[in-house]
C-alpha cells in the first residue's frame, strides 16, 4: 500500500499511462526479489565444511525383547533365573514337568537300538544265496549230463532240480526284501527317538537371546499352556538410537545409512560418548514438520545406557565417514 500511495501522488504531474507502467514495474521488482529468511528459521546444512550433523534430540530404545512362552502344557516345576539376572543365549530359564516324555524317550531309544541290530543281521541273506548257488550248480551238472547222455536222468528228476533252484532264488529275494524292511524300520525307530528327544527338550525353556531377565510371569507349581508368557527378557548389550532429522539436512548429506555416528548422553555429571552406525532412514517425510525418522545401533559397553535415555546424535558427513572407513 505504501508503494502504490507514493506512486499515485504525482499523477497530475506526469502522463497517467506511462507513470502507472513505471510504478507497476517497480512494485513487481520488489515482490519478485528474494525474501529475507524468516526469524528463527534454520539454514540448510552446509556439507562442504566436513562438520558432523548435530541432532539435539535422540532417544535410546530397545532393539530386541522377548516374552519367552511355554511350548508345552504342564506344571512349571522350576524357574532357574531371577529378575535382574543376565543370561546368555541358550541359558536354561525354566522347566516344565517331563517325566512321562522322558520314559517315552527311553522306550524309543531302546527300540531304535533293537532295530539297528536287526538291520545288521545278514546271515539269512548269505545262507539263502549259498543254497541258491548249490541248487543252481546241481541243475547245471544235470543239464550237462542230459546233453551228453539223453537217458542219464529221468525228466522228473530234472524238473525237481529246476524247481529247487527257482525256490532258492525266490528265497534270496525274500530275505533281501526282509533286510531292506529292517533298514527302513531302523530309520523309522531312529526318527521316533528323535521326536521323543524333541518332546523332552520342548519342556525346557531356554533364553533365545542374551539379555536381562526383567519379569517373571509364572512361578513354580503353576500350570501353563502353550503360548503363555513365562519370562520377559530385554537385550541390553546393543541398543537403538532414534531421532528425527530435517529432510533438508539429509538432502545435503546424501545417503546416511551405514555412516558412523556418535551418541552423547549425560550420565550423572559427565557426558559420555557411544559410537555407532546409522542403519535405517525412513522413506517418508512428515508433511507437518518436514522431518524424517532415522535410527542407529550402538554397543552398550558396560550396560551404561538404558532404554528411554535422551541424548544428542552426531552423524558423520561424507568426508568424515570415508576417512573412518579407510582407517578401519
Amino acid at each position: 500500500m505504501n508503494c502504490l500511495h507514493l506512486c499515485l501522488r504525482p499523477l497530475f504531474q506526469m502522463k497517467r499511462s506511462l507513470y502507472i507502467l513505471a510504478c507497476v514495474g517497480l512494485c513487481t521488482l520488489g515482490i519478485a526479489g528474494d525474501d529475507p529468511p524468516a526469524p528463527g528459521a534454520k539454514p540448510a546444512l552446509d556439507n562442504s565444511t566436513g562438520a558432523p550433523l548435530q541432532v539435539e534430540k535422540a532417544i535410546v530404545t530397545l532393539i530386541e525383547q522377548v516374552e519367552v512362552p511355554a511350548s508345552e502344557a504342564g506344571v512349571l516345576v522350576q524357574i532357574a533365573v531371577s529378575e535382574g539376572q543376565l543370561v546368555q543365549q541358550g541359558t536354561p530359564l525354566a522347566q516344565i514337568e517331563d517325566r512321562e516324555v522322558k520314559l517315552a524317550e527311553t522306550k524309543s531309544r531302546i527300540e531304535a537300538e533293537i532295530a539297528k541290530e536287526e538291520a545288521k543281521i545278514d546271515a539269512k541273506v548269505r545262507s539263502g544265496k549259498k543254497v541258491y548257488e548249490v541248487a543252481a550248480s546241481e541243475l547245471r551238472r544235470a543239464e550237462e549230463s542230459v546233453q551228453r547222455f539223453s537217458k542219464a536222468l529221468p525228466e522228473a528228476e530234472l524238473d525237481r532240480l529246476k524247481l529247487t533252484a527257482e525256490r532258492a532264488a525266490f528265497d534270496v529275494e525274500q530275505v533281501e526284501h526282509e533286510r531292506r524292511m529292517a533298514r527302513l524300520t531302523q530309520d523309522l525307530k531312529a526318527s521316533e527317538h528323535e521326536l521323543a528327544v524333541y518332546r523332552v527338550e520342548k519342556r525346557k525353556l531356554l533364553s533365545p537371546l542374551p539379555g536381562m531377565v526383567v519379569q517373571l510371569h509364572r512361578h513354580p507349581g503353576e500350570w501353563v499352556q502353550p503360548g503363555e508368557k513365562v519370562i520377559r527378557i530385554l537385550r541390553l548389550d546393543r541398543l537403538r538410537v532414534e531421532a528425527f532429522v530435517s529432510h533438508r539436512d539429509l538432502e545435503a548429506l546424501g545417503t546416511i545409512v551405514g555412516r558412523p555416528m556418535q551418541l552423547t548422553v549425560t550420565i550423572g555429571q559427565k557426558n559420555q560418548q557411544f559410537p555407532g552406525k546409522i542403519v535405517f532412514e525412513h522413506p517418508e517425510i512428515n508433511p507437518v514438520n518436514g522431518q524424517v525418522r532415522v535410527w542407529a545401533e550402538v554397543e552398550n559397553r558396560g550396560l551404561i545406557l538404558r532404554p528411554g535415555m535422551h541424548g544428542q546424535m552426531a552423524i558423520a558427513p561424507g568426508k568424515m565417514a570415508e576417512e573412518q572407513a579407510r582407517a578401519k
